[in-house]
């Protein structure tokens, strides 16, 4: 098929008369080797993730947005409090832009547990004041891509890898 589109538009482009040449985009269609997660990596930092410390509340969190709701580190890190509704149930429905998104009782628990112990990053900043979930090293601001890239980093993993994981499964 990709052979005859080619040849229809270099018809078109030596024999008809157009306002501009026709160009057709190669797409590659390999995907890049180590994109996807092995099915162990991505239940082990699963089951790492649902059972988080005080300290590494907020980097669970985020690996599990990434990994089973196939959220991108900026949509976790700009993520207000005013996108998240506790259910009569006590579990969490997340509003990520447009879609909105029913947390797992297990993850609602863990974000419950975080926001009771969330904290800002700088002195003058207070929890109250601030609008993001995940707060940052600046006043008033969310965290950075950049802290998250670090941590996943740390467990072996890329953003990219955890997205595109999300999507495949």
């Amino acid at each position: 098929l990709a052979v005859s589109i080619r040849a229809f538009a270099r018809y078109l482009n030596r024999k008809e008369k157009l306002f501009q040449r026709l160009r057709l985009k190669t797409v590659a269609r390999s995907v890049p080797e180590g994109i996807f997660l092995p099915r162990e990596k991505s239940t082990a930092l699963i089951q790492e993730w649902m059972k988080p410390t005080d300290e590494t509340l907020r980097q669970s969190l985020i690996g599990l947005f990434m990994l089973l709701y196939a959220q991108t580190v900026k949509n976790c890190v700009r993520l207000r409090l005013d996108a998240l509704t506790q259910r009569a149930d006590g579990r969490y429905r997340i509003a990520f832009g447009h879609a909105e998104i029913h947390l797992d009782a297990r993850i609602s628990a863990i974000l419950d547990r975080y926001l009771k112990v969330r904290q800002t990053l700088v002195a003058l900043d207070h929890v109250d004041e601030n609008p993001y979930l995940f707060p940052g090293r600046q006043l008033g601001n969310h965290l950075r891509a950049g802290s998250v890239s670090g941590w996943l980093k740390k467990a072996g993993v890329s953003s990219d890898q955890l997205f595109a994981t999300a999507i495949y499964n």
